[in-house]
């Protein structure tokens, strides 16, 4: 790889950890990762990073022009992701200054159940809907579309539906 794009990739990283707590927040959870991951969905690294979805995209999107992946957004039931060009670790640790330079991906390295892009639904959600993602368990994030001008009373029937479910 061009020297150039790696000094580019270096200095954003340590910038984005100096100056940017969502980014210093999801780099430390790189940085403490056993295994590589080829994808990782903004769902999921919210999630284990503990930063808001609006914050992982700001972020991936970042990272993504830096040169350390490429950003896609959910489509047809994709979710949003960022496909990686260099393992998580590394950029975690070189953004924290413990390594020197990022390293590629070991694809013998990856781990199976990480790459969490599936197809959730192959429908698009209608116009007029607004997405909203719900934690359910820390394995499993629903989304869920709303109206956009979904009333009091209609969102209190649905709370109600959902209380009527039989989950026990």
């Amino acid at each position: 790889m061009n020297s150039l794009i790696k000094n580019n990739v270096i200095s954003i990283l340590k910038s984005l950890y100096r100056d940017d707590p969502s980014a210093r927040a999801i780099l430390d959870y790189f940085s403490t990762r056993k295994k590589a991951m080829r994808v990782s969905s903004v769902d999921r690294i919210g999630f284990k990073s503990k930063v808001a979805y609006p914050e992982v995209v700001r972020v991936f999107k970042e990272l993504a022009n830096a040169g350390c992946g490429t950003f896609r957004n959910g489509r047809k039931g994709y979710k949003t992701r960022i496909e990686w060009e260099y393992s998580l670790v590394s950029l975690g640790e070189v953004a924290k200054g413990e390594a020197a330079i990022p390293e590629p991906i070991d694809l013998s390295a990856l781990e199976d159940d990480e790459d969490d892009f599936e197809i959730t639904s192959t429908e698009e959600m209608d116009e007029g809907l607004i997405t909203h993602a719900f934690q359910l368990r820390p394995d499993m994030v629903l989304h869920l579309g709303f109206p956009s001008d979904l009333t009091t009373k209609e969102a209190e029937r649905l709370a109600a539906f959902i209380r009527a479910l039989p989950f026990d």
